[in-house]
């Protein structure tokens, strides 16, 4: 399981595919992975400090993952958007519902 490595030591990796991510959504329009693509712009943008935007961006996967047709990485969006932007604006009561539905 590299993915908690990866967000450790790849964090330039980690900023260029969620870019890419985001731009080839933008161009091709939503497939399953978009909600993660949004993620992790999300992530991207809280660790720049932009906060306000980043939970705009993790509040827009967290709807994306309620449509049947894009809730492949539901829980993976749930935990990186709950992880890195939601903290800040959210109640930190409101991550325990968050990692209970992430659970199912």
């Amino acid at each position: 399981r590299p993915a908690p490595l990866f967000h450790l030591t790849m964090l330039e990796l980690l900023a260029a595919t969620g870019l890419r991510m985001v731009e080839l959504t933008i161009e091709n329009g939503l497939t399953p992975i978009a909600p993660m693509a949004f993620a992790i712009y999300a992530e991207i943008l809280a660790g720049d400090g932009k906060f306000t935007d980043a939970f705009r961006f993790g509040r827009l996967a967290l709807k994306l993952v309620e449509n049947e047709n894009l809730l492949v990485h539901k829980s993976g969006v749930i935990c990186a958007v709950y992880a890195t932007s939601l903290w800040v604006s959210e109640p930190l009561q409101s991550t325990v519902e968050a990692h209970k539905l992430g659970q199912k």
